[in-house]
């Protein structure tokens, strides 16, 4: 059974669709690994069929801006629904350090999303994907991984897929408006009207929620303009990543629709609604991945014309802006993310072996049941296993990997790398075995080999059939035979790219 991730988010038309965007995207990262179940206050009907039609359950809570209130709910909830060491992820500005305290406090292991870093965090891992953000912007306990940058951008699979799309910068014509859902001010129809008024060629699309509140008008606009205007409601995800990579430019604000923009290729034109937008806007303006507007709320036709023109018409600049957001996104957010939750739900700890660890080894070597199911069988004498740990340890063709249990080194895994694949050797500390530790150990080399070595395309290894454990943890794991022999089997699985 797959450990549970419960993602604690609210949305709607009272507060806009940003949390649950990003606890989306995260959910998707992590659904081969862990169980999703959301957690959210009752809201808007369109809000539950959007989560159900990703494939995700999700638990109600009533409606309340009281915190202690909040927390007794979430702990009702995740006390029916889950179980020790289960992750809760936390996202909402309403959802702080108490919250973390309390779910800890009842055995589960917490992340936060949060952007703002304006309160102590307690939690085992923060997120924050804003380009340039750096660890000292955050008041935090010892413990707390910080998984930051666009190293761990939060975008769906099919957008990180889009980042290998080639794509050509030509003169454009296709441009993209999207304002978030609630969009109270309506810009949607401020940069429309703008941008048709303003560019003959331009055929505009409105990419817009059932939770606008200016739905109607904007359709009416829509509709009296309809051979240049379209009007986009509700786009599931496959219809997102194609409207974007057939969109030339985008204007929207410095939340996630800006980084889905980057990663599809588009010329990014972008501007913050909201404080909370402009971690992102500094870290694209920074890497000149963006055009920024500042604030949408407060820049007049005029001004925004112009600057946009400028952009438009600079064909050099348009390039290197795409080469800049191609640099930024490397497609592996989710496999890292994923990583960290699978070692944070085990509580575990993973680093590379050093000269430091050759008489760990030596003893892990050695251990009666190691040997036994090793292709040699007799024991190691540590003049050997010393000259033998100092020559691979260093080198370039092996990876090497200590796993620790609660601070407690539980096993090893070691990888030869040869042309196109991993070849794993392992093993599991005596005090760690029958806790389902190989299965685990197999599962996260492959996410963690998938990020280090990008090049690779499968990882094996070979398994005598008369240790049972490994055959079974290998057989659970992902990992097909490939081979046989007399005695043994070869496994192997192709490794994951996104």
């Amino acid at each position: 059974m797959k450990p549970r991730v419960f993602l604690r988010c609210d949305g709607g038309k009272h507060i806009g669709m940003g949390h649950v965007v990003r606890c989306l995207a995260l959910a998707n990262m992590l659904r081969e690994h862990f169980t999703i179940c959301f957690l959210i206050q009752t809201t808007d009907e369109s809000v539950y069929e959007w989560i159900k039609s990703q494939g995700f359950t999700y638990t109600l809570l009533e409606r309340t801006s009281d915190e202690s209130t909040d927390i007794l709910q979430t702990l009702d909830a995740l006390n029916c629904l889950g179980q020790k060491n289960d992750l809760v992820v936390l996202d909402g500005y309403h959802l702080q350090t108490r919250h973390q305290q309390a779910i800890q406090e009842h055995g589960f292991k917490v992340a936060a999303i949060d952007d703002l870093h304006a309160w102590h965090h307690v939690a085992n891992a923060v997120i924050n994907h804003a380009p340039g953000i750096t660890s000292s912007s955050y008041d935090c306990e010892s413990h707390t991984r910080l998984l930051l940058g666009l190293d761990y951008v939060l975008l769906r699979p099919e957008l990180i897929a889009a980042t290998e799309v080639e794509r050509t910068i030509q003169p454009p014509t296709q441009y993209l408006v999207s304002m978030g859902a609630a969009d109270e001010h309506n810009r949607t129809l401020f940069f429309t009207q703008l941008i048709i008024e303003k560019f003959a060629d331009a055929t505009m699309h409105m990419l817009v929620s059932s939770l606008n509140p200016h739905l109607e008008e904007l359709k009416e606009y829509q509709q009296a303009n309809a051979s240049r205007v379209h009007l986009h409601l509700n786009l599931q995800t496959n219809e997102l990543v194609d409207r974007l990579l057939k969109t030339d430019v985008v204007v929207c604000p410095a939340s996630t629709i800006s980084l889905e923009a980057c990663a599809a290729g588009c010329t990014l034109i972008t501007g913050y609604t909201a404080q909370n937008q402009l971690g992102i806007l500094a870290g694209l303006e920074e890497k000149s991945a963006a055009l920024s507007l500042g604030s949408f709320l407060e820049i007049d036709e005029a001004e925004a014309a112009k600057r946009i023109q400028h952009l438009v018409n600079d064909a050099a600049a348009r390039h290197n802006q795409f080469l800049a957001q191609r640099s930024l996104i490397d497609g592996r957010s989710g496999l890292r993310i994923a990583c960290a939750f699978m070692e944070i739900a085990r509580n575990a700890r993973v680093r590379f072996a050093n000269t430091n660890d050759a008489k760990l080894y030596f003893q892990w070597s050695n251990d009666p049941e190691v040997r036994a199911n090793s292709y040699q069988t007799d024991p190691i004498e540590w003049s050997h296993h010393e000259q033998w740990f100092s020559r691979v340890v260093e080198s370039p063709e092996t990876y090497m990997l200590v796993y620790s249990i609660e601070d407690v080194p539980a096993a090893q895994m070691r990888l030869k790398l040869e042309n196109d694949k991993a070849v794993i050797n392992y093993s599991v500390d005596a005090a760690f075995r029958g806790q389902g530790l190989g299965k685990w150990l197999l599962e996260h080399i492959a996410v963690r080999v998938a990020i280090d070595k990008p090049h690779l395309q499968h990882i094996e290894g070979w398994v005598k059939k008369s240790n049972e454990p490994s055959m079974r943890a290998f057989q659970s794991s992902g990992y097909a035979p490939a081979e046989q022999t007399a005695d043994s089997v070869l496994f192997r699985r192709n490794l994951p790219r996104h």
